[in-house]
């Protein structure tokens, strides 16, 4: 995440539903869901390893992993 300079967005698409995701300097987000409870949408943007993006519904967990 450090080494990006322009921020960009892609989809994640599943026969369970679609996340776009938002990546930018330091930090990566779900900016929006087509799932019922939005809950993965309203955790905003994370920059450290702590604590993971969960859209349970779609099944999918985003998690940063440091080189360290």
């Amino acid at each position: 995440l450090t080494a990006v300079v322009i921020p960009y967005e892609f989809d994640i698409t599943t026969e369970l539903g679609t996340n776009r995701v938002r990546v930018e300097h330091g930090s990566i987000q779900v900016v929006s869901a087509d799932c019922p409870d939005q809950v993965c949408v309203d955790m905003g943007p994370i920059s450290g390893g702590y604590v993971p993006i969960a859209c349970v519904p779609h099944e999918l967990v985003i998690d940063i992993i440091s080189e360290d």
